[in-house]
């Protein structure tokens, strides 16, 4: 938006460097900061392709200076953070990582099998082909930044949403001068010429800053109540089964607890029962490694060691999804014990050794009077 607002003020906006402290605060709070270098340097070049190709002129070749500019700006400010030019290093080396591209559902290519995934499909050929128009009219900055996210959302689903916002504003302002153009012949009193007037007149309302969104935005957090902001969705997370057994996973006064739950779930396990339970991974997997993240793929899907594994790490909970292969392998083990089962998660403890030895030796026990009874 300030890089969208830069580019149709005529002598420039001078709010546009504020991007580059936001760059500095971005940087320490996630690590998709490099999206904002990405995108001002694809601006850079589209300006300059405009000035050199285009009708913009000396204006554009300003910007495009602009832009490269800011781009190395907000580089540079992204060194100031507690790592330095290391964490950009980790960066780097965390998306060339192949068992990551191979091991985390995020990373892959995108599945077009849902819902989302077919709205996902319509922008995706909407603004491919909304990209070629654009070239032909001697636009590149928006045809630059469609193909450049385009790309990155085929090759990760985690760029999908990046992708959209870059795309849905330029789609969306094809399809109001569209709509203007067809419209313009009806007249005001037609249905077709109310509409339109109503959707000139909401398309200005917008260009003026208001408190009513901070308002809106502060009346739904007040509208949480106590619940929020612990209220998490039960259709993603097992918040039922973890609050009526809160006091198995995270007994009071004790630390030593350990778990293993899926990464998925490892965040909002932390969440609620930090320090008191011990998670073994969850959704930071850069910074667990190679090897301990195929460890927990192994445990997860049941592989040969799983139960090595398990054992070598003391865990002495499990809550995992019903549909995992180590679900199945946990309730046939006699180490363990189901807690609970409610269809979507299943909570696990281990069972002592002492209860474990008598329960095989129970076994054993019940197995001799059957063969001595088969006998007679």
């Amino acid at each position: 938006w300030m890089i969208d607002r830069d580019r149709r003020t005529p002598s420039g906006w001078r709010s546009i460097w504020w991007l580059v402290p936001m760059a500095a605060l971005w940087t320490n709070l996630h690590g998709g900061f490099l999206a904002l270098v990405a995108v001002l340097g694809l601006a850079g070049v589209g300006e300059f392709l405009e000035g050199r190709f285009g009708e913009a002129g000396p204006a554009a070749f300003g910007r495009s200076r602009r832009y490269v500019l800011l781009a190395g700006a907000c580089m540079a400010a992204s060194l100031l953070n507690p790592f330095g030019y290391h964490l950009h290093e980790h960066i780097v080396a965390y998306l060339r990582s192949d068992w990551i591209i191979d091991t985390i559902d995020e990373f892959r290519s995108p599945n077009f099998r849902g819902e989302v995934m077919r709205q996902y499909e319509v922008l995706l050929f909407g603004g491919i082909a909304l990209s070629g128009y654009l070239v032909a009219k001697r636009r590149f900055v928006e045809p630059l930044l469609i193909l450049f996210w385009a790309q990155a959302s085929l090759t990760s689903v985690r760029h999908v949403p990046l992708f959209a916002l870059v795309a849905v504003p330029v789609l969306c302002e094809a399809l109001t001068q569209l709509w203007t153009w067809a419209s313009a012949p009806a007249s005001r009193r037609s249905i077709v010429g109310i509409l339109r007037d109503v959707g000139r007149d909401l398309a200005l309302s917008p260009r003026a800053l208001s408190i009513w969104p901070f308002l809106f935005v502060a009346g739904l957090a007040a509208s949480g109540g106590d619940r929020w902001p612990r209220d998490f969705p039960e259709q993603v997370f097992p918040v039922g089964l973890v609050e009526r057994h809160a006091a198995v996973l995270a007994p009071d006064g004790s630390s030593g607890r350990r778990l293993f739950a899926p990464d998925g779930w490892g965040g909002y396990l932390i969440y609620r029962f930090h320090p008191r339970l011990r998670v073994f991974t969850d959704g930071r997997s850069d910074f667990y490694g190679r090897e301990l993240g195929l460890e927990y793929v192994r445990m997860l899907n049941g592989r040969h060691d799983w139960e090595s594994l398990m054992d070598r790490y003391g865990f002495d909970l499990a809550l995992v999804p019903v549909k995992v292969p180590l679900a199945e392998l946990l309730k046939r083990h006699p180490g363990w014990t189901v807690v609970e089962d409610d269809g979507k998660a299943i909570l696990f403890e281990k069972v002592a050794a002492s209860l474990m030895d008598s329960g095989i030796s129970a076994e054993r026990q019940s197995r001799s009077h059957f063969a001595v009874g088969k006998q007679g």
